[in-house]
């Protein structure tokens, strides 16, 4: 008999080792670090955490633990080489071959919804576990809870035979992987179909691409931007903030809806905070979009300006006249005697007198 408490000291040793391995290079030139590296390895191409991508892991992950534990079992009670190392059931191969298929399949389908704009990626980073068994929605899935589930029992048997065959394992007779029931792979199997079939039908549900702006001011105008608003009977959608119903602007289109942020909560609430995120949904025809978006909304900023200064107005008064000023009448002049100027006469002396007739003209006859 082999010592169990060793086998699984050594798997459990060898699964961690591989582990921290998976981590390390999966953080290597990612923006994902740490153990959501292992988070990212059931995560959708639409940002959604995927069921078909962790059934897939599960296989992945007990399987080949599984085949550790034998490889570890066999070594420690001392089988040959040319028989350590196990055989491989045909059942099992089916199971994980069905696995693959399905996650394979299941992601061909969204990255061609999220090309054709059927599906949208949400705006928040950070999917919520929800999402393994809600559809788009938000709404209970039944597909994919029979997935998970028919999985984890077939898990679960292939777990408890493991345990089994690794506790009575000897030398002559090791330990082999254990066979899966036909029954649970048909089942599986079923599930399977049933979830890719449901996935291949064409949603007609509102998608929520963006806000413009996502955050604003009580009375200013927000878009809502997606696709699928309206339906090809031409239905009126609603819009909801908290999924409560607010108004919006008539001319709404296929893939944009404008309102006016109300001055309070649609639920009556004053926006009192510096800033409210509330949730943004589009329902058409009563189905609700499949994601919601985040908005901001801050209160209306009331300017309060000082009271303005009293304005006293005084009664003009006259203004005071000047007293008169008396100026001494000027004394009257004194008349002043005119001093009397004497001219003397010239007195002129009288040339003689000059006979023209004495006198003789050179050359004329006497």
């Amino acid at each position: 008999m082999v010592d169990i408490t060793k086998v699984y000291l050594w798997t459990v040793l060898e699964f961690i080792g591989f582990t921290a391995v998976l981590i390390t290079l999966g953080s290597q030139g990612s923006k994902v670090k740490g153990f959501a590296v292992v988070r990212a390895l059931y995560t959708g191409a639409d940002g959604r955490l995927s069921a078909s991508k962790l059934q897939c892991c599960w296989w992945t992950l007990v399987v080949g633990v599984g085949y550790l534990a034998i490889l570890n079992c066999r070594h420690l009670v001392g089988v040959a080489k040319p028989d350590y190392m196990p055989t491989i059931p045909i059942t099992l191969m089916w199971a994980m071959g069905l696995s693959l298929g399905t996650s394979v399949i299941a992601k061909g389908i969204t990255v061609s919804q999220l090309n054709s704009g059927a599906v949208a990626k949400p705006a928040d980073e950070s999917a919520p576990t929800g999402d393994l068994i809600q559809d788009d929605s938000g709404r209970m899935d039944l597909s994919k809870v029979q997935l998970l589930f028919w999985n984890f029992v077939a898990l679960g048997v292939f777990a408890f035979k493991m345990h089994s065959a690794l506790k009575n394992a000897t030398s002559a007779a090791p330990a082999e992987l254990p066979e899966i029931d036909q029954a649970l792979v048909v089942l599986m199997g079923l599930a399977k179909g049933t979830y890719l079939g449901k996935k291949l039908i064409s949603s007609t549900s509102p998608v929520l691409t963006g806000l413009e702006p996502a955050s604003a001011m009580v009375g200013s105008i927000v878009k809502v931007q997606g696709s699928n608003f309206r339906t090809p009977d031409n239905a009126v959608p609603s819009l909801t903030i908290d999924g409560i119903p607010v108004e919006f602007s008539a001319n709404a289109t296929d893939g944009e809806i404008a309102f006016i942020v109300p001055n309070r909560h649609p639920a009556g609430q004053d926006w009192t905070k510096p800033a409210h995120s509330v949730s943004v949904r589009v329902i058409s025809t009563g189905q609700t979009s499949a994601n919601s978006l985040n908005l901001e909304i801050r209160p209306a900023i009331a300017v309060v300006l000082p009271a303005p200064e009293p304005v006293v107005i005084s009664t003009p008064t006259a203004a005071p006249q000047p007293e008169p000023i008396s100026v001494p009448a000027a004394p009257t002049p004194t008349p002043q005697p005119v001093p009397t100027v004497v001219v003397p006469t010239p007195i002129l002396e009288q040339a003689p007198l000059r006979n023209f007739a004495n006198d003789v003209r050179p050359g004329s006859g006497s």
